[in-house]
């Protein structure tokens, strides 16, 4: 469960997303998560939720272009396909043309990484 605090401190952080440039994200609808194997770990269908994942994705900062052979735990569905590493909070959009990297600020990688486990353990469960 998303804490009132919580979701308040990663919308200020939105706030002020402009001055780092993030992507700006307009997510309708569902957002879906999956695992490098393309398992579905994670459906955020709460306006809440989503907020937050577009509010964090909003503050991010350019850092750089990733390798070519790097490896992303996660993708994310929103609008596009994102590839997202949640032990450095770096992501960046699934494209052929070369796309920039894009880094979350520590609490906002915290923010993102327990939407994640939201209901991750759940399902493994199953």
């Amino acid at each position: 469960m998303i804490t009132k605090s919580l979701l308040l401190s990663v919308v200020c952080a939105g706030a002020v997303a402009v001055a780092f440039g993030g992507p700006k994200l307009k997510p309708s609808g569902i957002v879906r998560i999956l695992d490098n194997d393309f398992v579905v770990v994670r459906v955020l269908d709460q306006p809440a939720e989503i907020e937050m994942l577009r509010a964090c994705f909003a503050g991010a900062k350019k850092h750089g272009v990733p390798d070519s052979q790097r490896v992303f735990a996660y993708k994310i569905d929103v609008e596009a396909r994102w590839l997202y590493d949640a032990e450095t909070g770096e992501f960046m959009l699934l494209s052929k043309a070369e796309q920039p990297l894009y880094r979350l600020k520590p609490e906002d990688r915290d923010a993102v990484n327990a939407l994640i486990r939201g209901r991750e353990a759940d399902q493994r469960a199953k």
